[in-house]
C-alpha cells in the first residue's frame, strides 16, 4: 500500500478494564500515531525496489518479481534498451551531465506508465534499461518504442537522447527472462554497432560546446 502523506497513520488497541475498588469497568481504547513509522518503512521499501536517480524500478525488484512474471503472464514482451553517449556525456562535461542524461531519460520512461497500464519500467543498470510489458505482441513493444523515440529526438545533438533496442516476445524459444534477455540483447547491440554516425556527431558537438565555454 502507498503511503499517503496526507493521512495519519493511527494504530487502535483495545482492552477491557475492571476496577472492583470504583466499581467501574469498560473497554478503554489507546490510539498510537504510527504516521512517522509507516513514512520510514515505505521510505525503506522504496530505496529497495527503485534507482533513487530515476524513480523507476531498480534491479533488484526485477529480479524479486521476475519469476512471479514469467508464471502469471503467457504474453510476456520486454524491450531492453542502451542509452547512447553516456560515457561521452562523463567523459567531456563530467558526471553531473551523464546523470541529467539518464534522468531526462527516466522521464520519458516514467511517462509511459500513463499511457500503457500493463509495464514494469526499470533502470537494469548505469546506462541499461528494461521495459516489461506484460500483455504484449510484436506491434504493441513497436509502439512502445515510437512513443520514447517521438520524445527523445531533437535538433540538437546535445538535447537528442539516442538509443538502441532488442525486442522480445514470450514463446516456445524465449519461455524465460534469462531467453528473452539474451535474445534482446543481441538485438540491441547489432543496432548499437550502426550508430558509428550518431556517436561521431555527439563528439563533435560536446567539442564545439566545450570549447565555447572555455
Amino acid at each position: 500500500e502507498n503511503f499517503n502523506h496526507k493521512m495519519v497513520y493511527l494504530d487502535i488497541h483495545t482492552e477491557d478494564f475492571n476496577i472492583k475498588k470504583f466499581k467501574t469497568k469498560g473497554i478503554l481504547t489507546l490510539l498510537y500515531d504510527q504516521t512517522e513509522e509507516m513514512k520510514l518503512l515505505h521510505e525503506i521499501d522504496f530505496i529497495r525496489s527503485h534507482d533513487i536517480m530515476t524513480k523507476l524500478y531498480n534491479r533488484n525488484y526485477f529480479e524479486s518479481y521476475k519469476f512471479q512474471l514469467e508464471k502469471d503472464y503467457p504474453n510476456l514482451g520486454i524491450i531492453l534498451i542502451d542509452v547512447d553517449g553516456l560515457k561521452q556525456f562523463n567523459d567531456y562535461l563530467g558526471h553531473h551531465a551523464g546523470d541529467k542524461l539518464v534522468k531526462r531519460f527516466g522521464v520519458v520512461l516514467q511517462k509511459l506508465n500513463q499511457v500503457y497500464k500493463d509495464l514494469l519500467t526499470i533502470r537494469f543498470g548505469g546506462d541499461e534499461f528494461l521495459i516489461v510489458v506484460k500483455e504484449a505482441d510484436e506491434e504493441k513493444l513497436k509502439g512502445v518504442v515510437r512513443f520514447i523515440r517521438e520524445r527523445t529526438t531533437h535538433h540538437d545533438p546535445l538535447e537528442q537522447i539516442s538509443f538502441s533496442y532488442g525486442l522480445a516476445l514470450k514463446n516456445d524459444q524465449y519461455p524465460t527472462f534469462k531467453e528473452l534477455l539474451q535474445c534482446a540483447d543481441k538485438k540491441m547491440y547489432l543496432k548499437k554497432g550502426s550508430h558509428k554516425e550518431r556517436k561521431e556527431e555527439l563528439i563533435k558537438a560536446l567539442e564545439a560546446f566545450v570549447q565555447i565555454n572555455k
